[in-house]
């Protein structure tokens, strides 16, 4: 993912299919001070891969009910897609056991509609994105820790021999 700086705008994939919805996310994030994001919004699962295809997407917005996927499957089917990008659940579930169900299935957030807040919507974004970072940067450490624990191996393995 590319390194952000304030003058670059956060690439945001809206998938949402109620319009009312969407115009109240494309507002608070409009509010929120010093925000410089681009907003593309998909009214199905099926549009927002295509978008996934079309363009560089910094964070995904999901709703969990829509027209074409519904519940932990949308997240499923999402990460799938989205191996790299986190994930933001907007949902109307006041459920936390659901919540808590929808991170260990690959989002970085839960957000219940009815109690967003324009700087907080924000701020969970800015650190959704931070925490992916975070994560990519661990497994290639890992990866690369593997590559050499797995190298050093094979030296002293040859060594043994001699």
């Amino acid at each position: 993912m590319i390194e952000k700086t304030q003058n670059l705008p956060i690439r945001i994939l809206l998938i949402e299919d109620n319009p009312g919805d969407s115009r109240l996310i494309q507002e608070m994030l409009n509010d929120a001070d010093n925000f410089n994001f681009k907003l593309s919004i998909a009214e199905n699962l099926v549009t927002g891969f295509l978008s996934f295809e079309e363009s560089e997407i910094d964070i995904v917005l999901l709703d969990l009910s829509l027209p074409d996927s519904y519940g932990f499957q949308t997240i499923i089917r999402t990460r799938e897609k989205t191996i790299n990008i986190p994930i933001i659940v907007l949902t109307s579930l006041k459920d936390e056991t659901f919540a808590r169900k929808a991170v260990q299935a690959g989002a970085q957030d839960y957000i219940i509609k009815d109690q967003i807040e324009s700087n907080s919507l924000v701020r969970s974004i800015y650190y959704a994105i931070e925490r992916n970072k975070m994560m990519l940067t661990i497994e290639s450490l890992m990866g690369t820790l593997q590559k050499n624990d797995s190298q050093l191996k094979k030296i002293i393995e040859k060594n043994a021999d001699l």
